[in-house]
């Protein structure tokens, strides 16, 4: 199968900006984008632990220089993912970083507030983002160099995180009995998955 060029993303650090807060990052966060389809499956789990703090997946479009839209089609958070507006500016830093700036639910508060991220990203040209649904099941997978995500509701959410560590790939974090599906080298992952 053809490979489509990819991303990976990881968050450096998280600042309410309304808050006398200084800038922390409490989550292990990874995004795995597909650049071509726009196609992402964003997990964030608590550090050094299997307590997910959001998950999430579906399409990011460029809507304006330097402006993104997030179109949530799973959400971890909302079983209405179509109700989310969630859109940033990004920047990119003399460092290479990229600041991204926007508005978003401060789960502390349960309010709109605004943020600012800051996000390292590493392009890979090997992305495979794949989705299941059934009756009952919604599932998103992804791999891109050496990180695989999943996110699915089924009902209940579940999500992972592996990464492709001393020659074998390792389950850095997971929620309780989800069974994380990894896609193989070869990409085959069976005819009831969408590649995307």
């Amino acid at each position: 199968m053809s490979l489509a060029n990819g991303s990976i993303s990881f968050r450096r650090s998280l600042h309410w900006t309304s808050s006398q807060a200084a800038p922390s990052e409490p989550t292990d966060t990874v995004v795995l984008a597909n650049l071509d389809s726009g196609a992402f499956v964003d997990v964030r789990f608590f550090t050094g632990s299997n307590e997910l703090d959001w998950a999430f997946s579906g399409y990011r479009e460029a809507i304006a220089p330097n402006i993104t839209r997030f179109r949530h089609l799973l959400d971890s958070r909302n079983e209405d993912p179509s109700s989310i507006v969630d859109q940033g500016t990004t920047v990119i830093l003399p460092d290479g970083t990229a600041k991204e700036v926007g508005t978003m639910l401060n789960p502390s508060t349960r309010q709109e507030e605004p943020y600012e991220e800051i996000w390292q990203d590493v392009e890979h040209p090997d992305a495979i983002i794949a989705r299941r649904q059934t009756e009952k099941t919604d599932q998103w997978i992804a791999r891109v160099g050496s990180w695989q995500l999943g996110v699915g509701r089924n009902p209940e959410v579940f999500a992972w995180s592996a990464h492709f560590v001393n020659g074998s790939w390792a389950i850095r974090h997971a929620t309780d009995g989800c069974g994380p599906k990894l896609i193989p080298d070869d990409g085959k992952i069976g005819p009831e998955w969408t590649i995307l």
